[in-house]
């Protein structure tokens, strides 16, 4: 359908963007980085083109190539695609202080951006200050994002984002029973019967608190299933675990080792 609509409108860029991230979500990625070239040669200069497109490399593992589709981006583009990209290059490249100088000055910048999405900024930052070893810095950021969110879920309790990230906030500050209790609850607030493509991306941020936390085999397994399921807008992948510094916790263990060391699993469409 993708294919006889672009035929029909080769310059719609709306729709090449729709297909392209279909193609992103089913980790078909060569196809995807054909598409989204096809619609930035219609946006040449697009911030959330160039940042979809460098998240498709980071997926794979490309930091390079990422890292180069990032510096076409206007350096003071806030769009938030641009932004998240931005800051998981650094924490994939282990650039720890340069990714705490990019969060503190995207944190400090006035923007239109909702205060939601700052608290998420505020997360890498929490996360970002630890692995720099700045453990009463990510102490503080942390307790911050928590304040934050908690204020969120209270107005909005069945947001999953806001839960999911209160779940992260909590990991971070060492209170086991209160992540694992609103990372469950950010699952059962969203089922993947109601929302298959976004629901396994609360799993992964369930994954991630319960790695946190010291739950392994939890995480391990969650990760082993969602390697094989279409999710967006961007899908774990073997690359990914081998190079993500949020999933260190788990590097020492047998079974994640194991995990890495197979063929990319095929994802499954059920």
């Amino acid at each position: 359908m993708f294919e006889q609509a672009t035929q029909l409108n080769p310059r719609d860029a709306d729709l090449l963007t729709e297909w392209s991230w279909t193609l992103l979500i089913t980790r078909q990625f060569p196809a995807a980085l054909e598409i989204i070239d096809r619609a930035l040669n219609v946006r040449p200069d697009n911030a959330e083109l160039l940042a979809q497109k460098a998240n498709i490399y980071q997926l794979q593992g490309d930091l390079p190539a990422a890292r180069a589709t990032l510096a076409k981006i206007e350096p003071g583009s806030m769009a938030e695609p641009a932004l998240n990209a931005r800051i998981s290059q650094l924490l994939l490249e282990r650039k720890y202080n340069d990714a705490i100088e990019f969060i503190q000055k995207v944190l400090s910048a006035p923007s239109s951006n909702q205060l939601f999405t700052f608290c998420l900024v505020r997360l890498s930052l929490a996360r970002a200050q630890n692995l720099a070893g700045d453990k009463s810095g990510a102490k503080a950021s942390y307790a911050q994002a928590r304040d934050e969110l908690e204020k969120f879920v209270r107005e909005q309790p069945n947001n999953v984002w806001i839960v999911a990230g209160l779940a992260n906030a909590y990991a971070g500050l060492g209170n086991q029973e209160a992540a694992l209790r609103e990372g469950e609850r950010s699952i059962a607030v969203l089922s993947a019967t109601e929302d298959p493509v976004t629901a396994p991306v609360i799993e992964e941020f369930l994954a991630l608190t319960e790695a946190q936390v010291g739950e392994a085999d939890r995480a391990i397994a969650r990760l082993e299933r969602l390697l094989t399921v279409p999710y967006g807008p961007d899908p774990i992948t073997l690359a990914l675990l081998r190079l993500d510094p949020a999933w260190d916790p788990l590097r020492s263990h047998p079974r994640f080792q194991k995990l890495l060391t197979q063929p990319e699993p095929k994802t499954r469409f059920e």
